[in-house]
């Protein structure tokens, strides 16, 4: 499971180095993705699962099919090089409006890159009490 935030930069040719717990997890190879104004990041195992869900849920008329056909083209297979570091191309860079930094986090099956304004926007658009409270376990 990914888990943890981590504050990055990207450096002048648009690669951004991952924790190295991540690194671990996800392997050579993922899937980029945009979704809401953040990029998520997936193994090919949960991106696999991901399409697998999606679809059941467009066959299952919950949403329109063209929006799976958005999500998959918008989505790029993505190495990850010997330094750990994986390139986010321009146009989903453009996106989700990220030029240099960034905060990195672990969203259980996935990676989730943001903007840091918009990372504090979700933070505080959540206030969090159901899962603090304790009451889920």
């Amino acid at each position: 499971m990914f888990v943890g935030t981590f504050e990055r930069s990207l450096d002048d040719k648009g690669r951004l180095a991952l924790p190295v717990s991540f690194r671990d997890l996800l392997g050579d190879t993922g899937y980029l993705a945009q979704m809401n104004g953040r990029l998520c990041l997936y193994s090919t195992e949960g991106f696999a699962e991901a399409i697998a869900r999606l679809s059941h849920q467009a066959q299952a008329g919950e949403f329109p099919q063209d929006s799976l056909r958005v999500f998959s083209a918008g989505a790029n297979v993505v190495r990850i090089d010997k330094q750990g570091r994986l390139t986010i191309p321009q146009s989903q860079r453009d996106a989700v409006k990220i030029e240099a930094d960034t905060v990195v986090i672990g969203a259980l099956n996935r990676i989730e890159i943001y903007r840091p304004d918009a990372w504090t926007q979700v933070q505080e658009n959540s206030s969090g009490s159901e899962i603090s409270s304790g009451a889920w376990l």
